[in-house]
């Protein structure tokens, strides 16, 4: 042949044994991939769309093919033994008019429209598969030659709690998510491999984080097989997906583990106390030995009371403070802050409850023989029958709950007996605080901080504040 360059263009093409035309399909490497996109079909203006599926699998595969068009849906179910190829044409689809399996049917009016093939298990289904489509005009003998796909896939993903914090020796499971250009979220936590940044303050199994000490890091996850989400049209056929590979990374923090009389405690597992014991914090880092701890404490405290005396103020410039809450109140916040003695610097919070008494009960003075705890009363008085104190707890009736704990707030006897479940013991003191002094860390019988005094009855329930009519 000869000429002057770029005087002649060339076209080929084939046909089959029975003179249909046969697309030229480029050769492409078939990978393992979720969904698969056609952008655009046709049928209308003498076009339609054929489109084309291999299964290379040596085992046979299932699949959707998800017709999309103005106002509506239509969901074609595929089965391609291995090795099998399978050829048909949008416009055969519309004229069948077959109900999918949820009744729908595409409209004869309707000619155009995209399609997805997926796995019959849903979209985030690996699948391996090769799809090729071309749309043909056989009145005006023209083809496409354009190859326009979209492959199915992660858009993002993200490690749920970002950041994260833990006290230290506490765990917590994270989860790591693909979005994916759909809409729909994929879990990925088991399939992905987990990375810390820093061992020696938290490990991470499975997407499990375990607190090991104070500090800060990070944790990563990365799964290299997620399928990432392309859309494009090319001058030559390709194969989804184009890219794969979903990471995320998560940083957090380790805080110093808080315990109230030593039970560790936390904002999410509260300690528990009642008003009158005492109470005493420490905390832990794991590591490390703490040189220097400041801390905060909410709610009514006192660091200690001597009878007859004003309660001292509680020192919480000290690395385990001992104190009393006088007032009760639930999520009552808790944190410290320091440093260690490699200069490391630390911190934590926790929250307690603190249980103290919630009724007013009128009471009245008459004589008495000594104090227990008689048919729901609480007798305070003196073996002389002078006159003492009855609380009476009938109006309790109805509550829900019996007479517990007692706070007296004015009194005045000299002598006092004890009988029913206590030992009897006599004193010629004010109050109850000689024989029951309120530094006792105990509940049972003792006294109240708030400048009064405090009697637990045995095996009840419930709690009530006294004062004296």
């Amino acid at each position: 042949m000869q000429g002057p360059r770029f005087a002649l263009l060339a076209e080929s093409g084939s046909v089959d044994r029975k003179n249909t035309y046969v697309f030229g399909v480029s050769p492409s490497a078939v990978l393992e991939s979720v969904g698969k996109s056609l952008s655009y079909w046709s049928t209308g203006n003498g076009e339609d769309t054929m489109v084309t599926l291999w299964n290379p699998a040596d085992e046979a595969q299932d699949f959707i093919f998800t017709l999309f068009f103005a106002g509506g849906q239509y969901a074609l179910p595929l089965h391609l033994e291995g090795k099998v190829t399978r050829s048909f044409n949008i416009s055969e689809i519309i004229a069948n008019q077959i109900p999918d399996e949820l009744g729908r049917t595409i409209p004869l009016a309707i000619h155009e429209g995209s399609a997805v093939l997926t796995g019959s298990q849903g979209e985030s289904e690996h699948i391996l598969v090769a799809m090729e489509s071309g749309t043909y005009n056989v009145q005006k003998a023209t083809c496409g030659s354009t190859h326009c796909k979209t492959c199915l896939g992660a858009t993002e993903s993200f490690i749920d709690s970002d950041p994260w914090g833990l006290p230290v020796s506490s765990s917590v499971q994270e989860t790591f998510t693909a979005q994916y250009n759909t809409g729909r979220q994929f879990n990925l936590t088991s399939a992905a491999s987990w990375t810390s940044g820093n061992t020696s303050i938290a490990t991470v199994s499975a997407g499990k984080v375990a607190a090991r000490a104070a500090g800060t890091t990070f944790v990563a996850a990365n799964d290299p097989t997620t399928p990432d989400y392309t859309s494009g049209c090319y001058a030559y056929a390709i194969e989804c997906p184009l890219e794969t590979g979903q990471s995320a990374q998560a940083p957090g923090s380790v805080t110093a583990d808080i315990q109230l009389n030593g039970t560790a405690i936390s904002a999410q597992q509260p300690g528990s106390i009642v008003v009158g014991e005492q109470a005493t914090l420490s905390a832990s880092t794991g590591t490390g030995t703490i040189q220097t701890a400041t801390w905060s404490v909410g709610g009514s405290t006192i660091g200690s009371w001597t009878p007859g005396s004003p309660p001292t103020t509680a020192n919480f410039g000290q690395q385990s403070p001992s104190f009393y809450w006088i007032a009760g109140g639930s999520g009552i916040s808790i944190s410290v802050s320091g440093t260690l003695t490699d200069g490391t610097q630390f911190s934590g919070s926790a929250s307690v409850n603190v249980s103290a008494p919630g009724f007013v009960i009128a009471v009245t003075a008459q004589p008495s023989s000594a104090i227990g705890d008689y048919s729901n009363q609480l007798t305070y008085g003196n073996s002389q029958g002078t006159s003492g104190i009855t609380f009476q707890a009938t109006n309790l009736s109805g509550s829900g709950c019996s007479l517990e704990w007692v706070q007296v707030i004015v009194e005045s006897v000299a002598t006092l007996k004890r009988s029913g479940t206590i030992t009897y013991s006599s004193t010629t003191t004010a109050s109850l605080d000689t024989d029951y002094p309120y530094a006792d860390n105990t509940i049972a019988t003792s006294d109240s901080p708030g400048w009064g005094h405090a009697a637990k009855l045995p095996a009840n329930t419930g709690r009530a504040y006294m004062t004296r009519s």
